[in-house]
């Protein structure tokens, strides 16, 4: 996984992770770890978007509906 700290900075992280998103994928966890640096920078909607991504991809992923939850957003 992409960590702030392997990149430089939680902002230089979620542009990273973000661009690599522009190529479609499947894969859920990519999603969550990009909501969960959306968070860290403020991005909340965004975040819940990632997370909502993610449980779509791979609906028993069980930290994107905690996260959801978490949020008082109701995992779809």
């Amino acid at each position: 996984a992409v960590t702030p700290v392997a990149i430089g900075s939680t902002n230089d992280a979620a542009h990273y992770i973000s661009a690599c998103l522009r190529i479609p994928t499947m894969d859920p966890q990519a999603h969550f770890n990009l909501s969960r640096l959306l968070l860290q920078l403020g991005r909340r909607d965004e975040a819940v978007d990632q997370m909502k991504t993610a449980l779509r991809l791979k609906g028993d992923y069980t930290e994107a509906r905690e996260g959801l939850r978490a949020l008082g957003v109701a995992p779809e």
